[in-house]
């Protein structure tokens, strides 16, 4: 190999090992970091569904706070009054608050009353008496020392885990004396976790933290999971990450695992920068390796070349008188100066060479690869008794044909000749020459330059040696074949007895052991020196050895023969610790030189397979219990015949017939008869797996299933097994729920058209009562004091009811779609300015501070009342909710196409489990809330209807005690 291309791969190698580092450094440096975010993340997933849990735990305190301290339910459980259960305990009542069940209790733990409603159903159910035995007197939930207490939380019952709220009944200003006790509660059904699944947008699983389904990473981490309440792992494939999270109940026990999952997007960004950066890595270097080969090419290379054809220019020429001259004073002209001296040598040493070569006893010829004689020295040509003629002759051919002639083994010759001609092989080959006389032929290739020239063949006469060789090869081969029989002989034996499974014991005609295996002793437990010269039944047979046996025995090592000979029998043996277990037993006998006769036994424990047999009856057994009491039907098919092979009693009781009339009949009599000469599987080779199919039973009436069949194997014979269950009571309670909502559907848009034609009907009488008493406050006639404070009352009592109708009308028309838009051009400004007029008294009775941002004049295209509304309600809230003092914030801008409004203020806030329904109707933070500020709960409902029919968008940011920021965004051109 040229030192050009080493250095290539030199410079490759060091490559390589770089580019192993910084693929090792960076890897474990990023995939580490983008490891341990993506875990950040799926913990942060864990929590935020920790959160929505316990909102909804939180929604469910307030709920029973609220119905618990007021004066209604504190003398309902006085007197138990059913006007209170009319008025307040419908089946309305449980779908709007969401729970499944309600009781009250007495100040002695008794029931006064309870209710238990199906959501799903939309009916009230019988209570489960698992629900009514939690709670029994003394229990914790019925436990409330002061007005104060509440317990509320996770419960795990028999059946499902829900959330439990409790409270102590109360009058509504929050005095006792404790009446009794006031506990609602929702199952943690699939309808709730798929409300948390939408509030988080991430796929919840709940597990049971005792269930032994856990998954297996949980079994091994449940107590790291118990400890640090939170743990991640990573699917097999690792394309997917799991979260899992600890649960406690209201008794602050472990209770549910919470599961949820990612795609591993972020590890996979984080393996595509790592590529790139090895990329750009390998990019650099073969540019840099490029420009360093050019350079040593140049200024190395290109003279080390010239160096070379000069000296293969001498080499050519055999001329060692020659000598090389190369420009410069550096390594490669003191190198020519030394291939110089070098030549000199060899021109010395090549005259000494000759004369060796001409008076050695060896043969020797040398030719080049044309075939042309370069060299033959006078032993080669006596010994191949070459004639004159051929003495001189530069045509090895010639030379090879006369020696063709007088040897054996020409064509071996010949194929060795061809074979290693210009090639680098070295070779030795013996000659047969027909007059008896061998010689061995070396043939070495003559290299030039790190070429092949040609080759040298020396001849050395081996005529004696070989004679020698061949009689002591022959005396050595007799007595190696006497000796190889012995050794395999002895070989055989000792490798069977000493490596065998089997216990091998050798008996001689007295019933002592001659021979002990090392599988007897694991066996039987006794030492080889501890058996040897005893008698074998007296250790090793068990108590229950018949004596009949025993005589037989002894007969059969007298005779050879016997009734248990050739046979494999079944007994119990006694180990060394006088253990009994079960083994088989094979004779066989020997008979020896002297006519007398060896037992032969072997042994084999057969303890394991008795296990075995019957732990596959055990399993068997456990097996049919379970296919015999699963739901489903289960189905088992001949493939080739498609006859019924076997069904359990589901199948049977859903088709009608006993398994007796179903076994043997064609599977299409009963299941898929539409698909006969069209079965999935066996014609068509699909798979079905949890598809709706169709069951005849035994009067011809099909019920529709949920099937799927898998295709098995049993003793090289293939079978179908098909499950299925019944879709009928599915299917009919479906039908009830598409019913129902239906129905409750039609019902609220009826009241919403009712609400919005009773618009004339209830503002007439209001404005009238509203303009008389304007009116008298307006007489000249002034009334007395009390008077005028009552007609001022009835006046703003009115204004306020009609503002509540025009909210109630407003939302009513939305919900009825009677209202559309009436779209203009106008400037934002302008409204808020009339807005901002109109809050003047109530911002300086508060003395509210004002920043108004706005970065242009801008003009928008919507419904000026509507939106005027909209900014209404928004500004009217910040400064109603605002203590004296404070500050309220206005910023009216363009983002995009869209007019983005944020009003803020630093007033009490909202707390985060109430922003979830604070656009809802109807809707405040809370009853304190109430008592404070007035309002019907409509007016962001109205904004928020609003904004959505302008194709806009409205989302609130806020914390208790720090204010609220409502942000709005609309479009700017509405068409």
């Amino acid at each position: 190999m040229k030192v050009y291309n080493k250095t290539m791969i030199t410079l490759g190698m060091a490559f390589l090992v770089m580019l192993l580092l910084i693929t090792v450094s960076v890897n474990h440096i990023l995939t580490d970091n983008y490891r341990h975010i993506e875990e950040l993340e799926m913990k942060d997933n864990v929590k935020r569904i920790e959160r929505a849990i316990q909102t909804e735990v939180d929604y469910l305190d307030t709920t029973v706070y609220d119905w618990a301290a007021r004066d209604d339910t504190y003398f309902f459980i006085k007197y138990n009054n059913s006007e209170y259960i009319i008025a307040n305990l419908d089946d309305d009542t449980f779908s709007n608050l969401n729970i499944n069940f309600v009781f009250f209790f007495d100040d002695s733990e008794d029931i006064v009353f309870s209710k238990y409603y199906n959501l799903e159903e939309q009916k009230v159910a019988e209570i489960p008496l698992s629900l009514v035995d939690v709670f029994h007197p003394g229990n914790p939930f019925l436990e409330h020392p002061d007005t104060n207490s509440n317990i509320s939380g996770l419960f795990l019952s028999s059946e499902s885990p829900m959330i439990i709220a409790s409270r102590p009944v109360i009058k509504s200003n929050k005095n006792g004396p404790v009446r009794g006790t006031l506990v609602m509660g929702r199952f943690l059904d699939e309808t709730m976790i798929g409300s948390i699944e939408e509030n988080t947008l991430l796929p919840v699983e709940l597990i049971r933290f005792h269930s032994t389904d856990l998954p297996d990473v949980l079994e091994y981490d449940r107590t790291k999971l118990s400890d640090d309440g939170n743990f991640v792992g990573i699917a097999e494939t690792g394309e997917t990450v799991f979260g899992y999270g600890l649960i406690e109940d209201v008794f602050g026990n472990p209770a549910l695992v919470l599961r949820t999952q990612m795609d591993r997007e972020i590890y996979l960004y984080g393996l595509h920068i790592i590529n790139s950066i090895i990329y750009v890595v390998i990019c650099l270097f073969l540019i840099v390796t490029l420009a360093i080969s050019l350079i040593l090419k140049k200024n190395l290379f290109s003279r080390l070349d010239l160096l070379g054809d000069r000296v293969n220019a001498v080499g050519l020429k055999g001329d060692l008188s020659s000598r090389l001259q190369i420009d410069g004073n550096d390594e490669l002209s003191t190198l020519a100066d030394n291939i110089n001296e070098m030549l000199s040598s060899l021109q010395e040493t090549s005259s000494l060479l000759n004369s060796t070569i001409e008076t050695t006893v060896e043969g020797i010829v040398i030719i080049d690869n044309d075939w042309h004689v370069l060299l033959i020295n006078p032993s080669f040509i006596q010994m191949c008794n070459l004639p004159p003629e051929l003495h001189s002759e530069k045509n090895s051919a010639k030379i090879l044909d006369h020696i063709l002639k007088v040897i054996e083994n020409k064509e071996d010759i010949l194929n060795k000749i061809n074979e290693r001609i210009g090639s680098t092989i070295k070779g030795k080959t013996l000659v047969q020459f027909k007059d008896g006389r061998a010689f061995e032929v070396h043939s070495l290739p003559l290299m030039i330059d790190n070429t092949v020239g040609g080759r040298m063949y020396i001849f050395h006469e081996v005529t004696e040696i070989i004679a020698r060789e061949e009689e002591l090869k022959r005396q050595i081969r007799i007595r190696e074949k006497i000796e190889n029989a012995l050794i395999v002989s002895e070989e055989k034996f000792s490798k069977i007895a000493t490596f065998a499974n089997d216990a091998m014991i050798i008996i001689d005609g007295q019933g002592q052991s001659i021979f002990w295996n090392k599988a007897a002793t694991r066996i039987f437990g006794y030492q080889e020196n501890e058996v040897i010269g005893r008698d074998v039944h007296s250790l090793l047979a068990s108590s229950n050895y018949p004596e009949a046996f025993r005589q037989d025995f002894e007969q059969l090592i007298k005779v050879g023969k016997g009734n248990e000979l050739g046979k494999t029998l079944e007994m119990e043996g006694k180990r060394k610790d006088g253990t009994e277990f079960p083994i088989e037993l094979s004779l066989s006998t020997i008979e020896l030189s002297d006519g007398s006769w060896n037992a032969v036994a072997i042994i084999r424990d057969i303890t394991e397979r008795k296990q075995m047999d019957l732990m596959e009856k055990e399993i068997l057994e456990r097996l049919t219990t379970i296919i015999n009491n699963v739901d489903g039907g289960i189905m088992m098919i001949d493939a080739v015949t498609k006859e019924i092979v076997d069904i359990n009693p589901v199948a049977a009781r859903l088709i009608g017939l006993s398994k007796e009339e179903i076994v043997g009949k064609l599977c299409h009599n009963f299941v898929c008869p539409s698909d006969e000469g069209k079965c999935p599987i066996i014609d068509l080779n699909q798979k079905v797996d949890k598809s709706e199919r169709i069951l005849l039973t035994r009067d011809g009436k099909e019920l529709p299933v949920v099937k799927s069949a898998v295709s098995v194997k049993m003793n090289d014979k293939e079978y179908l097994i098909e499950s299925f269950y019944d879709l009928s009571v599915r299917m009919k309670v479906e039908e009830t729920l598409i019913e129902a909502k239906l129905a409750a559907e039609e019902s609220n848009r009826a009241k919403s058209e009712f609400l919005a034609s009773m618009s004339h009907e209830l503002r007439t009488p209001l404005n009238a009562i509203i303009g008389f008493s304007d009116l008298l406050l307006l007489n000249d006639q002034t009334p007395s004091d009390k008077q005028n404070r009552y007609i001022k009352n009835i006046s703003t009592s009115g204004k306020h009811l009609l503002e509540i109708i025009n909210d109630i009308l407003d939302l009513s028309k939305v919900e009825a779609g009677m209202t559309q838009l009436t779209i203009e051009e106008f400037h934002v400004l302008d409204v808020l300015d009339e807005i901002l007029k109109s809050f003047i008294p109530l911002v300086t009775k508060k003395n509210l501070k004002i920043d108004i941002s706005k970065n242009e004049d801008i003009i928008i295209s919507a419904d000026r009342l509507k939106f005027k509304q909209i900014l209404y309600n928004l500004v009217g809230n910040a400064f109603k909710f605002t203590h004296e003092g404070g500050n309220v914030f206005i910023s009216v801008r363009k983002s995009g196409q869209m007019l983005q409004m944020v009003i803020k203020d630093d007033g009490i806030g909202i707390p985060l489990e109430d922003q979830d329904f604070l656009f809802e109707p109807f809707k405040q933070v809370d009853s304190a809330l109430n008592r404070s500020y007035e309002g019907t709960g409509l007016g962001l409902a109205i904004v928020k209807r609003y904004v959505e029919m302008h194709g806009g968008t409205i989302r609130v940011e806020s914390e208790p005690g720090r204010g609220s920021s409502f942000i709005c965004e609309l479009p700017l051109h509405n068409y």
